[in-house]
C-alpha cells in the first residue's frame, strides 16, 4: 500500500489488497515472499504503477519502517485487528453500527 502511495495510488491498493486478501492472506497456507511479491506486483500492473519503482520500493522494505511504526502505534492503543474503530479514544470492541452509535450516545450523555 505504500510503495503504490508513493505513485499516488494508495486507496486504489489498499481496495485491491482488501478485494483480494484470499489471493495472498491464507494464513493456512501462506505464500513464498517470492510469490507475494509477484502477485502484488500483478496488482501493480492493474492500477499502472511504475512497475520498476514498485518493485525496488517492495523488494528494498522502502517502507518498512513506517510500517513499523504504525504497528507499534496500534500495539500502544490496544488494537490487534482491522478495521478497529475509536470514539473518543474509547475502542468500541464489536464494532457494528449500534455498538457504534451507543458509544458516542454513552458519551454525549456524560
Amino acid at each position: 500500500g505504500e510503495a503504490a502511495g508513493a505513485q499516488g495510488k494508495f486507496w486504489e491498493m489498499y481496495d485491491l489488497l482488501y478485494a483480494k486478501q484470499d489471493d495472498w492472506g491464507d494464513v493456512a497456507n501462506p505464500l513464498s515472499r517470492a510469490q507475494a511479491v509477484e502477485r502484488f506486483m500483478g496488482y501493480a500492473r492493474e492500477l499502472k504503477l511504475d512497475e520498476n519503482k514498485f518493485r525496488a520500493d517492495l523488494e528494498g522494505n522502502a517502507y518498512a519502517a513506517n510500517i513499523s511504526a504504525d504497528l507499534a502505534a496500534a500495539d500502544a492503543s490496544g488494537v490487534n485487528s482491522t478495521p478497529q474503530f475509536f470514539v473518543n479514544q474509547t475502542m468500541v470492541e464489536n464494532p457494528s453500527y449500534a455498538d457504534i452509535k451507543a458509544e458516542i450516545d454513552r458519551q454525549l450523555a456524560q
